[in-house]
């Protein structure tokens, strides 16, 4: 039997200061950049599960997002994505509206091997404070190759290679 393993892709929404969320949690303003509007985003910019198939994310990105419709935009747009919480917390998996939430314990690894590329969504914002997506990297240079970028109306995607 032979294992194939789909591509993995980070795909996030950031300041251009780096950061993915306030410090309390609040993004509202780096997802004005979709105009209210995320199904039209998503036929725009494309819908990233169709190149890697499946979403993971840790307990406090599923903590966020959790409520009895399942994962939905702002607007209420349901996702239907299958999603993998990474926690230490067992918890069986669960179906809430539109999606499915498998809970991993035993680590990344076991959910994906490596990171293939990573998408940006580049908000013309800066936010001065908050979460960073990148943080603790290190003092060494990370080579990165990009791949292409989209100009949307409201914020330009870029796409990189590690």
């Amino acid at each position: 039997m032979k294992n194939i393993m789909g591509k993995v892709v980070l795909d996030k929404t950031i300041s251009l200061d780096g950061f993915i969320a306030r410090p309390n949690d609040d993004v509202t303003r780096l997802f004005a950049w979709y105009g209210g509007q995320p199904t039209k985003a998503l036929k725009e910019l494309g819908d990233p599960l169709k190149t890697s198939g499946a979403v993971v994310m840790g307990k406090r990105s599923f903590n966020i997002i959790d409520n009895p419709n399942g994962w939905v935009m702002p607007d209420g747009t349901p996702l239907p994505w299958p999603v993998f919480v990474l926690t230490h917390e067992p918890q069986a998996k669960v179906t809430k509206g539109a999606t499915t939430f498998t809970f991993v314990t035993d680590g990344i690894e076991s959910a994906v091997k490596q990171a293939d590329e990573i998408h940006l969504h580049l908000v013309p914002v800066l936010l001065g404070e908050g979460i960073r997506l990148f943080d603790h990297l290190g003092t060494q240079p990370i080579e990165l190759e990009t791949m292409r970028v989209i100009e949307s109306p409201v914020s330009p995607i870029c796409n990189f290679a590690s």
